[in-house]
């Protein structure tokens, strides 16, 4: 399984099982793939969605479901005058589609 150096699945493709080859970015994993060098590549879902709707065309697809998740944030400085307009803004996107749209425009079909 390709896995990119520093990746937090390269502990996951272990615990399944897999063995993980360690490559410096995606596109050296897409490669290694598309090469049959690797059966596979495993990479955070939104980096692998993002490389495959902006790279040339392929044969690579991305398979359905997600087999360990993670949490993601922004750090903010403590008590930023940020904290309260971001929180607002991303619930509003999430509740008028917005951030649907993005994925859309990001991430294509991959979503």
């Amino acid at each position: 399984m390709a896995c990119q150096e520093g990746g937090v699945v390269i502990d996951a493709v272990k615990e399944y099982g897999g063995s993980p080859v360690l490559y410096p970015n995606i596109e050296t994993m897409m490669a290694a793939v598309s090469s049959d060098e690797c059966d596979a590549l495993v990479s955070e879902s939104h980096t692998l969605m993002l490389a495959l709707h902006t790279s040339k065309p392929n044969e690579l697809r991305l398979v359905p479901g997600i087999f360990n998740s993670f949490d993601f944030a922004l750090a903010l400085p403590q008590g930023s005058a940020l904290r309260e307009p971001l929180n607002n803004a991303i619930l509003q996107m999430r509740e008028t589609g917005i951030l649907d749209d993005l994925k859309d425009r990001w991430f294509g079909e991959y979503h």
